[in-house]
């Protein structure tokens, strides 16, 4: 039940999810106060990571809402930061995106990629022999 907290969000919000648990640990343990719209934020991140943990089938893309409030909770913490926090953030968030799409885009399904390869190359070979039915031949 804890997979999305432990792996789906740091999966797809990795920078982000770092930045609004330091922005969670001030506002829990010195009672530092928020805006409303950030607490609003706050609560249906929180509220939307509950509901969701309770389900036993967790994927990331189940997640991909909770986006635009995370986006509106680091925006304005990345408002109050310096250019030079800022720059790197960004940079964090950059190389982040590149590792991930490099990862899933080409090294993840790059087995799916070669079977796929080789299973039209094993049915160009025999056209008259379909694997995919069980019809005899005539």
């Amino acid at each position: 039940r804890y997979f999305h907290l432990l792996v789906n969000m740091q999966l797809l919000f990795s920078p982000y999810w770092f930045v609004l648990l330091f922005t969670l640990i001030p506002v829990a343990y010195r009672g530092k106060t928020m805006q409303k719209h950030e607490y609003l934020m706050l609560y249906t991140i929180l509220f939307a990571l509950s509901i969701l943990s309770l389900f036993p089938h967790q994927e990331a893309r189940f997640l991909l809402p909770l986006l635009l409030p995370i986006s509106v909770l680091y925006g304005s913490t990345l408002s109050q930061c310096s250019n030079s926090q800022k720059f790197a953030l960004r940079g964090t968030w950059t190389i982040f995106n590149l590792v991930v799409s490099v990862f899933f885009g080409i090294l993840h399904q790059g087995g799916l990629i070669r079977l796929l390869m080789r299973l039209n190359m094993f049915t160009a070979q025999d056209n008259k022999n379909n694997i995919l039915s069980h019809t005899p031949n005539t």
